[in-house]
């Protein structure tokens, strides 16, 4: 099995980090449903010397929306989030630069921070590829970096930062 491992770069883990980062095209709040089977894709290069890598489709609903960014992005719509990282028969990717399919788990909430959604040239459906994960603790009182468990923040404060960044970037007009 041949076994890919994405590095290179480390996303700072802060939720003020996420809220500043210009790759963001979208930011949202969902509770996942499912986790889809793990997919290949070969990117689309010229060289002929594209790398294969995996990730897994994840299905979730939409409960909350601070960014829309050009997906449109409403509660209540169904979305699915393109994680890098997975299994499949013949291939594996390690994802060590974002939370990795394995940390997202069915009914938890997870403020997703994504670049700008990415149409799947195989498939033709809309994905959010994320940058940032933060998942709602069990006691719902504070935000997880699922990628750097050790970063948190209470909710309370993560929503006015939130809140204010939106503001202040115009995001709500």
């Amino acid at each position: 099995m041949a076994v890919t491992t994405v590095s290179g770069y480390e996303l700072p883990g802060g939720y003020g980090n996420a809220l500043d980062h210009q790759g963001n095209g979208a930011i949202f709040t969902v509770v996942v449903r499912d986790l889809a089977p793990a997919r290949q894709f070969t990117p689309p290069g010229g060289s002929g010397t594209s790398q294969t890598y995996v990730y897994t489709p994840i299905r979730a609903a939409v409960t909350a929306v601070l960014r829309p960014g050009s997906g449109d992005l409403r509660p209540g719509q169904l979305v699915t989030l393109r994680v890098l990282g997975g299994t499949t028969a013949s291939s594996r990717t390690i994802n060590e630069i974002t939370a990795g399919p394995d940390l997202y788990q069915a009914g938890t909430t997870v403020q997703i921070f994504s670049q700008p959604p990415f149409a799947d040239p195989d498939t033709g459906e809309v994905q959010y590829v994320p940058n940032w994960s933060f998942a709602q603790s069990a006691d719902g009182k504070h935000l997880v970096n699922l990628s750097k468990p050790s970063v948190t923040i209470p909710v309370v404060t993560a929503r006015t930062r939130a809140q204010q960044k939106a503001d202040r970037a115009g995001w709500n007009k």
